[in-house]
């Protein structure tokens, strides 16, 4: 399949992209089961090779292995799609879910291995980035490749440490089944205290999540989106594509930040305190409007993108159903410079956010100027986190690529809870960004909480993921 777009402009520009669609093998695992169709968006380019969504936990105490097996069979019976694959449907994926969990599908969903870190001591950052690299490899397939190899669509793996009584629990999910709010309701029900229960996974229930998004967004917003922010996303790549392969730029790198919770606090009062000065109507601004407008300024991000989780703005789009059902709001530069800026797109009116810069100020601007940002938050999916029996949680985060997989975007910030009332971020940034944080910010790792364990006492915004 090849496509080809031509623009005309400032700039005559074309642009081929050839695909080869590889044939699905015949379905090589035993028993019967039904295809179900995927969103639109879980069927598009983008979703197909990003990576899986993954967490690292890390413990001290009793081994277990035992519990995780017994309860993750409970899971997985619960939600026998866990075991399922993707299959082709001409150039769409569908998922294929077995009627009945045969040993063969089970075989590689749950894994205990106590070589692969032996030798690490995770409780060190040294230690730590290093079982991240090697756990990386441990992941499902991107949903492109999982629908042309029979692979498996998510994975359960408990690793032992150098540490005595220090153990990891992994767990990956491929993005094309679910998101973040996906992974985090699956990784709750391992909780000792848990009852595992069925999520719901027919996405013919629901709309398309476009429609949705106009419906906060505002229609005029859409189209400027649909003219510009996916015309420019394209564009932008090809730029940073050729900023990276012709002029030899440094190809990103992760970086992990721990937050301050003092700091946290003083940067939110006095914002708040900025703005009433200056006579503003805000009533409040959140952590993550403080931490995300730390990356627009640093970064320089003309657009960024904050993805929302949409799971509560519609009363039969609830906790337990399972898929991509979030959707990234797109943010101007007036709007993310501030921690004001932020909240007050995200309450204007009744919801949607309405820019007002509906036209690019020309073609050259989104092929070569313009800097995308990207923003997810899971901190607030952690809850009171993952309760294993005899064990004490000392450190979770997000098991991220170590180089950014959307070159489209500019800066990318992951903002995570590596222990209840704490925050953290993985930032992707080029090498020409400054540092987001400044030293009093950040704290090195620690494996002991900051601060007594205290919910953040901010203002809920529904449908929100933070």
């Amino acid at each position: 399949l090849t496509l080809t777009l031509t623009m005309r402009g400032a700039l005559s520009l074309a642009l081929t992209l050839t695909l080869t669609l590889i044939p699905s093998p015949s379905l090589s695992l035993s028993g019967t089961g039904r295809k179900f169709p995927l969103l639109p968006f879980e069927n598009g380019l983008f979703l197909g090779a990003v990576p899986a969504v993954a967490t690292i936990t890390v413990f001290e105490g009793q081994w277990p292995a035992g519990h995780l097996r017994r309860r993750f069979a409970e899971v997985v019976r619960a939600n026998p799609w866990l075991a399922g694959r993707l299959r082709w449907s001409g150039v769409d994926k569908e998922l294929w879910v077995p009627d009945e969990i045969t040993p063969n599908l089970w075989a590689d969903l749950f894994v205990v291995n106590k070589e692969l870190l032996a030798d690490l001591d995770v409780c060190s950052p040294g230690g730590l980035e290093a079982a991240c690299d090697r756990l990386e490899t441990r992941l499902p397939q991107p949903a492109w490749r999982a629908a042309t190899t029979d692979a498996p669509l998510c994975r359960l793996e408990l690793l032992q440490t150098s540490n005595p009584g220090t153990f990891c629990v992994l767990w990956a999910m491929n993005h094309v089944i679910g998101d973040g709010a996906t992974q985090y309701s699956l990784w709750h029900m391992l909780s000792a205290d848990a009852e595992p229960k069925p999520m719901r996974f027919d996405r013919g229930e629901f709309p398309e999540i476009q429609e949705w998004s106009e419906k906060v967004t505002g229609e005029e917003q859409n189209q400027w989106l649909n003219r510009w922010g996916k015309a420019g996303a394209a564009l932008n790549l090809q730029s940073n594509v050729l900023r990276r392969t012709v002029l030899r730029e440094t190809v990103t790198e992760r970086r992990m930040r721990f937050l301050k919770p003092a700091w946290l606090r003083q940067e939110k009062a006095a914002a708040q305190e900025a703005h009433a000065a200056a006579g503003g109507s805000v009533p409040f601004v959140s952590s993550n409007d403080v931490i995300t407008s730390r990356l627009v300024r640093s970064a320089d991000i003309d657009h960024l993108q904050m993805v929302i989780n949409w799971r509560g703005r519609y009363d039969d789009l609830t906790e337990d159903v399972a898929g991509n059902y979030a959707y990234a709001v797109m943010l101007q530069k007036e709007d993310g410079e501030s921690p004001h800026g932020i909240r007050a797109a995200l309450r204007r009116g009744d919801g949607r956010y309405v820019g007002e810069n509906f036209e690019a100020p020309n073609f050259l601007y989104p092929v070569l100027e313009n800097r995308q940002g990207l923003v997810t938050n899971w901190s607030g999916f952690f809850g009171e986190g993952l309760g294993l029996p005899g064990a004490n949680l000392k450190l979770h985060l997000p098991l991220i690529q170590g180089r950014l997989p959307d070159l489209a975007h500019t800066a990318a910030m992951v903002i995570f809870a590596p222990r209840k009332g704490e925050l953290g971020v993985i930032t992707f940034t080029g090498p020409d960004v400054p540092e987001t944080f400044p030293p009093e910010a950040v704290t090195e790792l620690s494996f002991e909480p900051s601060t007594p364990e205290e919910p953040p006492q901010e203002e809920a915004v529904p449908g929100l993921s933070f």
